[in-house]
């Protein structure tokens, strides 16, 4: 849902409560996602909290330096969330639906930190990408994912050394998340290549 809409909407929409609403619900899941995790669930909660009240702030008052703030600290919760998917994936020995899971919910995360980190760069340097900006949100997220698939259909390019350097690094991680997973999926399938039984898993 989050990967489809931002694109498809008009900007104002974007600025709505509703959408609002629906990205808070999306930090306070990967609380839940984090509820078993003992202490690291004190440090996950304190960072989405402070997320939650830049969401609303940035709503009502804005301002360039308020969103400065506001992405680095997404892209830090995003990250944390990142790395307990990733935790998750390698923890497990066996395939199973959790660990597919996971790793799809790991390559939506590293889009979003992309996004994140692609708008950083365009309120930092100004027509990074040659967007403009009452359109830069939809926009920056459907290049992070097209430039995370390394598909590149051009028709947004960055146009500063900074934007490069996090496209081409963006670019990069894609490739090596998908490689890595495929390569891991794989290794654990060959181990073990039968999915867990209801039996196996209420043990």
């Amino acid at each position: 849902m989050g990967l489809v809409v931002p694109p498809m909407v008009e900007q104002t929409a974007l600025h709505s409560p509703a959408f609002q609403l629906c990205f808070s619900l999306a930090i306070l899941s990967g609380v839940v996602a984090m509820r078993k995790e003992g202490e690291f669930i004190n440090f996950g909660l304190t960072v989405s909290v402070v997320c939650l009240s830049l969401v609303w702030l940035d709503y009502m008052i804005g301002g360039a330096v308020l969103k400065i703030i506001s992405l680095g600290l997404y892209i830090v919760y995003f990250c944390i969330l990142f790395y307990k998917t990733t935790h998750l994936i390698l923890s497990k020995d066996q395939i199973s639906n959790q660990l597919l899971i996971a790793g799809i919910a790991g390559y939506m995360l590293l889009g979003y930190i992309s996004a994140f980190a692609l708008m950083l760069v365009q309120i930092s340097y100004p027509q990074s990408f040659g967007i403009s900006d009452d359109k830069f949100l939809q926009d920056l997220i459907y290049f992070a994912f097209v430039t995370l698939s390394t598909v590149g259909y051009g028709d947004i390019t960055p146009e500063t050394s900074v934007a490069k350097s996090v496209s081409v690094l963006i670019g990069v991680a894609g490739q090596m998340y998908l490689t890595l997973l495929v390569a891991l999926l794989v290794g654990k399938y060959l181990q073990n290549p039968t999915l867990p039984s209801s039996d196996e898993k209420s043990d």
